[in-house]
């Protein structure tokens, strides 16, 4: 079996365009999954090599554009060329996915076409397979009502956009990596993860935390310092990691 591998595409925040929206990719098994998709998703998978008609799988967290906006592109270059991606969803966010890229993708050349023309659907609910693999996704806390989701595996964890979590409290067995939103300033505090919540955690859970869709803030000197030495880490774009 192949040994699964995780590269950032992106790993900034909503307004950090300098590190693109943060989205991951997952390699394993002659195949691959797509960890949100980002209206800069497409253009920095074209700087890794790495063509829209060479993703099998993608899976979205919640509905904000900069994790759902590449998918209009992606959808339209593989239409094209014949193929269709599997696209695993969760079905209280399906809904507004269809109506937002229906808004375009419906306009064929000689009819109109749905969402099913060019994905996959799989609708899930708690957990997907992807061959001999099982992802599992658990509801988060991100802004208002909307529905936003984590991805778990049995190595790592993905956050997506979540307000603080209480690892504490949570079984982390088996868990290395838990790939982790981080918002250095703390004016957004009450929709996202901030540093100092982090921080606060116990090293043996700080040592797994690696920091991703933060803004430039998170560069500065100071503030990387005491990251690093917190036992924590900072997701850099394309660079691969081996998680298992």
């Amino acid at each position: 079996m192949e040994k699964m591998m995780i590269t950032f595409i992106g790993t900034g925040g909503a307004f950090t365009p300098e590190y693109g929206n943060n989205s991951a990719l997952l390699q394993f098994d002659n195949t691959n999954l797509l960890l949100d998709c980002g209206y800069s998703t497409p253009v920095r998978l074209r700087k890794m090599g790495i063509k829209e008609t060479m993703i099998d799988n993608i899976w979205i967290s919640h509905m904000h554009a900069d994790h759902i906006g590449g998918l209009e592109e992606i959808a339209f270059k593989n239409f094209f060329q014949g193929r269709r991606i599997n696209l695993f969803i969760s079905r209280d966010i399906f809904p507004d996915l269809e109506q937002y890229l229906l808004a375009t993708l419906k306009y064929g050349v000689t009819r109109q076409l749905a969402i099913a023309d060019y994905f996959n659907i799989i609708m899930i609910n708690k957990e997907f397979r992807i061959g001999r693999r099982t992802f599992k996704q658990e509801k988060t806390e991100h802004i208002g009502t909307m529905p936003a989701y984590m991805l778990f595996y049995n190595t790592f964890i993905f956050t997506g956009d979540t307000r603080f979590i209480d690892w504490t409290v949570r079984d982390l067995c088996g868990i290395r990596f838990i790939f982790h939103e981080t918002r250095v300033e703390k004016n957004d505090n009450e929709v996202h993860t901030n540093l100092e919540s982090l921080l606060s955690l116990p090293k043996e859970i700080r040592e797994k935390i690696y920091c991703m869709h933060y803004s430039e803030n998170i560069y500065l000197k100071t503030t990387a310092a005491r990251i690093n030495s917190q036992g924590m880490h900072i997701v850099e774009p394309y660079k691969a990691i081996v998680l298992e």
